[in-house]
């Protein structure tokens, strides 16, 4: 063996990095242009593309928290919310810029709430599972903006799945029976503002916004989309968080 082919050998073995990125690591193509006898030729090779860090974040929302739709004719609901979003802040911080996060997961609960009632012994008709959840619509882009001024800001994209135990009104001799699920959307904008508390005591308001909910009367599974024909509510929705805001260790 020549000893150009040993030394090309020896190169190979000692320093394998410069052959190949490592499995799944995003590359590049960086060129250049030469000059070779006198020509001008571009040359490339790819280089392994650094990750940025994400800071990973979790919202958890505290007791208190709740959102108020109202029905219209004097009918108004309130439902308690629980639950944790999760997310990230691409980059690092400064403090001296407004610090965007981009929420991308988790799910809100909605505690059992009665609804609607009739002139029954047990007036109840039509009253919220425990199966009913909120979660990110994750098709969308959702963000929470810390300004320097103190500001919070969030907007996110949501999908209400509700589930309700129920029976036809005034049916007396019948007993609430749990439907399978309708999705409606929404577009929440929250506002707030950092006070003693910092980022371990929040309060998130959203002002009245429109608000069309589907809602299922036909018995059947949780687990599964409603079986027959949705009823549409149209109602103006408020809510308040009450949040605590958590940073985890930068990650790549």
């Amino acid at each position: 063996m020549s000893r150009a082919r040993i030394a090309v050998l020896a190169i190979a073995l000692l320093v394998p990095a410069t052959a190949a990125a490592p499995a799944g690591a995003k590359t590049k193509l960086k060129c250049k242009v030469v000059r070779v006898h006198g020509h001008k030729k571009k040359k490339c090779h790819r280089v392994q593309v650094k990750p940025k860090p994400r800071i990973p974040i979790t919202t958890t929302v505290l007791d208190g928290s709740a959102a108020t739709l109202d029905f219209g004719g004097g009918i108004t609901r309130t439902v308690g919310l629980s639950g944790k979003l999760t997310g990230y802040i691409p980059g690092t911080i400064n403090l001296k810029a407004d610090t965007k996060a981009f929420l991308t997961g988790g799910s809100l609960s909605v505690a059992p709430t009665d609804f609607f009632s009739d002139g029954c012994a047990s007036p109840v008709w039509a009253r919220s599972d425990p199966a009913t959840t909120i979660t990110l619509d994750k098709t969308k882009t959702n963000t929470a903006t810390l300004h320097t001024s103190g500001l919070i800001e969030s907007d996110a994209n949501v999908i209400i799945r509700a589930v309700l135990d129920t029976r036809p009104e005034n049916a007396c001799d019948q007993a609430l029976a749990p439907t399978g699920y309708t999705d409606s959307t929404a577009f929440v904008h929250l506002h707030g503002q950092v006070g003693s508390g910092g980022l371990l005591s929040l309060e998130l308001t959203a002002d009245p916004y429109p608000l069309t909910l589907n809602a299922c009367m036909t018995p059947g599974t949780p687990a599964y989309p409603c079986a027959g024909t949705p009823t549409t509510y149209q109602t103006t929705a408020t809510v308040l968080l009450k949040v605590q805001l958590s940073l985890g260790n930068p990650t790549t």
